[in-house]
Order: C-alpha cells, then sequence, then structure tokens
C-alpha cells in the first residue's frame, strides 16, 4: 500500500524488505521504468529473503480494484453499501462489464473500466444504522464490546452472546440491554452511564471491508485486540487511512433479544419495556397496571400475541423463557397503564418508586426501591406523592384464575363475592373465585 515515483535516471534504488515480502512495479502508460531497469543485486543482507521484485501491469490493477468492489453488497441495513452519486444498478452494471472483460481479455477496455470503478469507490458508503439493537464486534481481536469496563477501567471486550453484548442504538446513543446504561461523553471517560449523561454516537465508513468507525464526543473508539480484552478511545482519527483497530467494527443486527427472568418456586417473573415489538409466546403472559391506594391490580395485555413497543409489563410464565423475538407487527398495547418504564437507565424520579422484586415474607411482587438509577428496558411503578406503602405482593396463579374465569365462562366455577354470597358470575371488584382471592377488571 506504498507509493513512489521513480525517476528513470536513477542509477541505483535500494529498498530494505521484511522477509518472504513482495514490491510490485506498475508502469503507467509513458512510463518505460520497467523496460529498462533491471535488478542488479537482491541479497539477504537486510532480512530480505524469500522477498521478490513483482511487475504489475494493468490487467493486475484492473483485477485488484474489480476484486475490491465485486465484494460489495448494494442491500439495506448494516454491513453493506449504498451509492451516494449515481445508482446502485448502474454501478453493478459496471462492476460486471469489468468482469466480464477481465474474463475475454479485453485490454483495449481497461483503461476506461479502471476510470468507472474508481470513480464508483469514490462514491460508495457503508449504510448508516437505523435504529435497533445490534452486537458490535472488533476485527482486530474478534471480541464483541460489551457491558462495563475491563480490569484496565477501558470498555469492556468478550466473546459472549448473551445480554451483556447486545446494544439498542436509538440513532444517538448505544444502550446496553443488560445494563441499561449507556456510552460516556468524552475522550479521557469510559464509563457507562445513565441515559441523561450519554454522548452522541456516530458511524462512519471505516473504508475497511465492511467496518464503522464509531465516534462518541471527541473521540473514538478504537480495539484494543490485545489480552485485555478492552476497547480503548482515541482523537484524530482518519477514517480513510491509519489505524484500523479504529475503522473496523462489525455490526450484527439482533432480531432475537436475549431477555432475563426469575425463578420463585418454578415459577418465572419479569419486567420489559422495549422499544421495539415483540412477540410473546404461547404459555406467556404480559400484564399492566392500575393502582388504588394500596391494591395493585394486573390485567392481561398479551398471551401468544405481539406486545407493542413501549409497553412496561410485568412477564409470567410456569415454564423459564430465555428470548423474545422482534416482530414487525405493531402489536397490542395497553392504555392506563399504571406502569413506567425507560429504554436508558435514568435518575430514579422524585416520589416513591417501586420495581420487580421478592420477599420471603410476601412473596413476588413491586417493592420499594432505594437506589439511586432506574434501569433501563424495565418497568417501574412510581408514586410521585411519596406512598407509605412497602410495597405490591400478589400471586399470579390468582391472576390465572381470573383469566381462566373470564374466557372460559364456566358456570361450575364456585364465585363468592366479599360479603360471602354466591355469584353466578363475577363483575368488576374482588371476588372469591374456588377459594382464592381474584380481582376482576
Amino acid at each position: 500500500d506504498q507509493y513512489w515515483t521513480i525517476d528513470t535516471n536513477t542509477s541505483g534504488i535500494v529498498f530494505r524488505m521484511k522477509a518472504n515480502t513482495s514490491i510490485y512495479f506498475h508502469h503507467d502508460s509513458g512510463n518505460n521504468f520497467l523496460r529498462t531497469c533491471s535488478v542488479t543485486e537482491w541479497s539477504a543482507v537486510h532480512n530480505d529473503a524469500g522477498s521478490t521484485i513483482v511487475a504489475s501491469t494493468d490487467e493486475d490493477v484492473l483485477i485488484a480494484l474489480y476484486n475490491e468492489l465485486n465484494s460489495v453488497t448494494f442491500a439495506d441495513g448494516v454491513g453493506n453499501y449504498h451509492c451516494t452519486s449515481g445508482t446502485a444498478e448502474d454501478a453493478s452494471a459496471t462492476i460486471t462489464s469489468a468482469g466480464t472483460a477481465l474474463a475475454n481479455h479485453q485490454t483495449s477496455s481497461y483503461s476506461t473500466l479502471y476510470a468507472s470503478l474508481l470513480e464508483i469507490k469514490a462514491n460508495i458508503a457503508l449504510n448508516t444504522p437505523a435504529a435497533g439493537f445490534y452486537r458490535i464486534q472488533g476485527n482486530t481481536s474478534g471480541k464483541y464490546l460489551a457491558a462495563g469496563l475491563a480490569s484496565n477501567n477501558k470498555f469492556a471486550m468478550t466473546d459472549a452472546t448473551d445480554a451483556t453484548t447486545v446494544f439498542y442504538y436509538d440513532g444517538t446513543k448505544l444502550t446496553n440491554l443488560s445494563s441499561g446504561m449507556c456510552n460516556g461523553v468524552n475522550a479521557s471517560d469510559w464509563a457507562w452511564v445513565v441515559g441523561e449523561s450519554a454522548s452522541e454516537v456516530t458511524f462512519h465508513d471505516g473504508h475497511t471491508s465492511c467496518g464503522y468507525g464509531i465516534q462518541t464526543a471527541t473521540a473514538y473508539f478504537y480495539d484494543n485486540g490485545d489480552n485485555s480484552s478492552s476497547a480503548d478511545r482515541g482523537t484524530g482519527v482518519d477514517m480513510s487511512s491509519g489505524d484500523k483497530r479504529y475503522r473496523s467494527w462489525s455490526l450484527t443486527e439482533i432480531t432475537t433479544l436475549p431477555i432475563r427472568m426469575n425463578e420463585v418456586d418454578s415459577k418465572y417473573y419479569g419486567t420489559i419495556n422495549l422499544p421495539v415489538a415483540v412477540t410473546i409466546p404461547e404459555g406467556v403472559y404480559a400484564y399492566k397496571a392500575a393502582v388504588a391506594g394500596d391494591v395493585m391490580t394486573l390485567t392481561k395485555v398479551v398471551e401468544n400475541g405481539v406486545l407493542a413497543a413501549n409497553t412496561p409489563v410485568v412477564l409470567y410464565s410456569a415454564s423459564e423463557v430465555t428470548s423474545l423475538a422482534i416482530s414487525a407487527e405493531a402489536g397490542t398495547g395497553a392504555d392506563d397503564d399504571a406502569f413506567s418504564g425507560t429504554t436508558a437507565a435514568i435518575a430514579a424520579p422524585a416520589g416513591t418508586n417501586y420495581v420487580l422484586s421478592y420477599n420471603s415474607t410476601e412473596g413476588v411482587g413491586f417493592y420499594k426501591y432505594t437506589g439511586t438509577v432506574i434501569p433501563g428496558f424495565k418497568a417501574y411503578f412510581n408514586d410521585p406523592s411519596g406512598s407509605s406503602v412497602k410495597g405490591f405482593s400478589f400471586s399470579m396463579e390468582d391472576v390465572e384464575t381470573a383469566i381462566r374465569a373470564i374466557e372460559s365462562e364456566n358456570n361450575d366455577l364456585e364465585i363468592y363475592d366479599i360479603a360471602g354470597r354466591r355469584v353466578p358470575q363475577a363483575q368488576k371488584g374482588l371476588y372469591i373465585v374456588n377459594g382464592k382471592k381474584v380481582m376482576f377488571k
């Protein structure tokens, strides 16, 4: 990748090379250097044993440029290219023509095709990532950018393919799926921060094979590629040259999101608030909440269907759930939902906050949260007036009984109102169904 202008009148030129490497000379039109020069000495004195000098023809240069552009995919999505001038169809046709000319050794068209391919190369660029979930891989180390910091207090990188290496890009910042924390703000700060302190991220064409440069504030990420498994940051980066560790990041779009559910007595509980619609599989229930005083009522939103984006819900399942598929459908949302949710972690809002947790005495429920940061991608309940209620416990079995009672319309169910009178059918309110307290909405 180095170029020299050589005076044909020079009587002697010395190149010092590493072992087993080659120098390629290409003679442009009008330059008779390769026709007149000769190699008078080629020794191993300077560790150049096994090296060669190769004269490159017009065909060799055209082949190299053709191979580079023929590997380009003009399509939507990360890792693919678009044309900044002209159309992708015209570019593809020209590249195909170059391949045909090379295959048939049509030397008379080489110069024109070479100029056309150079123009195409100057007018294509990697697609800018759309909002979505991605894994970000450094091509130097082969590791993925991850949540948290490495032992050297720089951004962690790992081989893992779980939620710690999944990031949501909303067009301005990167938010880790497992922690809800965002990228830091300046060249000397490697911290993952709450959303309000995030730095804007810009993706650049790194001019490597499908590689990106990632700029944040005044710095660029680069892959250390060493045993520290970390990503560093630097400034003054040129995307068309320089250290490829800055400009060889690969992005992979994630279409199935890993999630975490907590197991209690062989039942699984969790909360989500996702910026995309997801498919809730069979056997998994998503609930919104209503709160009146010290009573929290859960109402099913989706079972075996699509949950709309930005819908904070409780998930419940009798079997383990490890992932949710992103859906192209709009899905079902939840009006009048008492739950709140945030994509990126935020500072805990004023008032009293409740998050899903487990109390050994009361069981699963929403209990007072004393932390200063509300996690991202989760549902929580906030009482801005500062409630004195310690928590809201619930039995999912009661909720499921209510669902089955409503949907089955089974007249054999024993339903009693709170006065102890048996009723043929439950209306709105609190009832005793087959010996269990159930809130109907």
